[in-house]
């Protein structure tokens, strides 16, 4: 299907004033090719899908590590934390001074 039809070209886009044509696509071919690309998809993602274990678990797929949350301290962690730093700027005070 070539249907041909006669527009002027737009300013400035060749140097000669002549009529360029246009020539209607054969949409029949474009959706035949699309259609072929959709089948390739299809079957990608059924390979994609039996990667997976038949049971539903995600055998086949990544596992991100979680990143780590900040360790909580016990109070008497804490108290033992308080205590070193109360000696260290004391040291550091007397070097100071």
């Amino acid at each position: 299907m070539l249907v041909g039809l006669i527009f002027p070209a737009p300013c400035g886009y060749h140097t000669r004033s002549r009529p360029r044509i246009i020539r209607a696509m054969d949409y029949g071919a474009v959706i035949k090719a699309l259609r072929a690309q959709m089948d390739q998809i299809d079957r990608a993602i059924a390979q994609l899908e039996s990667l997976n274990s038949p049971d539903g678990s995600t055998a086949g797929t990544v596992q991100f590590k979680s990143r780590r949350g900040r360790k909580s301290m016990s109070p008497e962690e804490r108290k033992q934390v308080a205590e070193r730093m109360r000696r260290y700027w004391a040291a550091r005070r007397r070097r100071k001074a």
